[in-house]
């Protein structure tokens, strides 16, 4: 299996996720609206929640039943939001994704989901994608 690629947009990367995210995740997923709109997310967002999360990545890579990316500003290097897609299986996946607060508006959500369309359909060889 490949490593996780990083991806590019306009105004974005996708990156995997590291250890070093955790607080940060932590604090815009904290935030009761972002759990209030995803099926996911626990409220509250309580300590070590983040680094479990982020360190199961790698192996389900591997295995590809998930993969997550940390949306990063280019510009800025600011983690503010992450997209998945999980429960894949064979050639489909469900697509999962959250920004925080302060970044909501801008655009980012759609630009992030165009990217990972993409990389799904033509590197992971998806044939649906479930949003």
């Amino acid at each position: 299996m490949m490593d996780q690629p990083i991806l590019h947009s306009p105004r974005l990367l996708l990156r995997p996720f590291t250890l070093d995210d955790a607080k940060r995740v932590q604090m815009l997923a904290g935030d009761k609206r972002i759990a209030d709109m995803t099926a996911a997310l626990p409220h509250p967002y309580l300590d070590g929640i983040a680094e479990e999360w982020i360190g199961g990545h790698v192996a389900a890579w591997n295995a590809r039943t998930s993969v997550s990316y940390a949306i990063v500003l280019r510009q800025t290097q600011s983690l503010i939001g992450a997209i998945s897609y999980v429960a894949m299986r064979d050639d489909e996946a469900e697509f999962g994704y959250w920004i925080g607060v302060p970044y909501w508006g801008c655009g980012y959500c759609t630009e992030a989901v165009a990217t990972l369309i993409d990389f799904g359909f033509n590197t992971l060889g998806l044939s649906l994608i479930h949003i």
